[in-house]
């Protein structure tokens, strides 16, 4: 039984073939740790753990049933090795569990992706901003918070060009907000906690908005006119 997880977050992905690794496909007990493979790696995974992964499945199962191994992340795996993997995909015996993730099926080829079972995840962005774009959307937001009426609709109307990059935009701000909230941007200790959570509760309102096919320009012009400005968030404890 092959198995191939897509979509989610990269730690999504390797939850849930934790989770199916640990589980016999009848669902009646849980397969050893001993009898569980990961295969993983930095950068690149190569030819020769595959071949080591086929030597590893090919012993019978130490205290259980069934053997599993998981390749996490799958989409790191070389060119060779998925070649090399397809004769594993092929001749895994009944008592044998093979899990590969990856963000999507092309990440694999096509060869790899049609010998297994597709599980998909809901998909997410997987977002991390460096200093240089954290302090890129900081000084954005210092705009937004003193700027007048007039001007933040003219920054919703560069904002809203596609529909898909207005959404991208939205989850890194959710993101962002998300960090500021445990402490790690500096810049905003002026900010109560409940100042925060409220940012981050009118912006996944606008991303739904967003996602049911709302206006996404006229979305964008709401949640910045509800946005105080600057001189409200300098004062704590403001609601």
């Amino acid at each position: 039984m092959s198995y191939l997880i897509i979509g989610g977050t990269k730690e999504e992905r390797r939850g849930k073939a934790l989770e199916i690794s640990n589980r016999a496909p009848t669902g009646r007990f849980q397969i050893s740790n001993f009898d569980t493979a990961w295969i993983s790696g930095e950068t690149s995974i190569g030819i020769d753990q595959i071949r080591n992964l086929e030597h590893q499945l090919s012993l019978k199962p130490y205290n259980s049933p069934y053997k599993a191994a998981v390749i996490h992340p799958g989409e790191i795996l070389t060119i060779e090795a998925q070649n090399a993997l397809l004769k594993t995909l092929e001749e895994a015996g009944e008592n044998s569990i093979l899990i590969l993730t990856a963000p999507q099926t092309d990440a694999l080829l096509p060869t790899v992706v049609s010998r297994c079972q597709i599980i998909r995840l809901p998909q997410k962005l997987e977002i991390t901003l460096s200093q240089e774009e954290f302090d890129s959307v900081f000084c954005l937001l210092s705009s937004v918070f003193r700027a007048k009426v007039g001007e933040r609709l003219k920054i919703a109307s560069k904002l809203s060009k596609e529909r898909e990059e207005i959404k991208i935009w939205l989850e890194m701000q959710i993101f962002f907000w998300h960090k500021v909230l445990l402490g790690k941007g500096e810049k905003f200790k002026f900010l109560t906690p409940k100042q925060i959570v409220k940012i981050i509760r009118e912006l996944e309102k606008t991303k739904n908005l967003v996602e049911q096919n709302i206006n996404p320009r006229l979305a964008l012009e709401v949640f910045l006119l509800n946005l105080p400005k600057v001189s409200s968030y300098l004062t704590p404890g403001v609601k």
